[in-house]
């Protein structure tokens, strides 16, 4: 987790996995259930959108109610 928006919604970095036909999809790493979540990402996104997600974590995770948002991995 790198830093909170104006809000105080967690920003997760994710990484894009691009798809010759379909959408795009995003993946983070959650740091409180401890694995990856992976959402859609529609092709249209910049890498500099960061979106708005619904947690995929259980209800003892402090990103159930409010949800997160994410970014995207800046390239190296």
């Amino acid at each position: 987790m790198k830093r909170w928006n104006k809000k105080a919604y967690p920003i997760l970095v994710g990484k894009v996995t691009r798809r010759q036909n379909d959408n795009d999809t995003i993946q983070v790493w959650c740091p409180f259930c401890k694995r990856h979540h992976i959402h859609g990402w529609e092709k249209g996104n910049a890498d500099s959108d960061a979106g708005h997600r619904i947690a995929h974590c259980g209800p003892e995770s402090p990103l159930y109610d409010g949800g997160y948002f994410i970014s995207v991995e800046p390239k190296t």
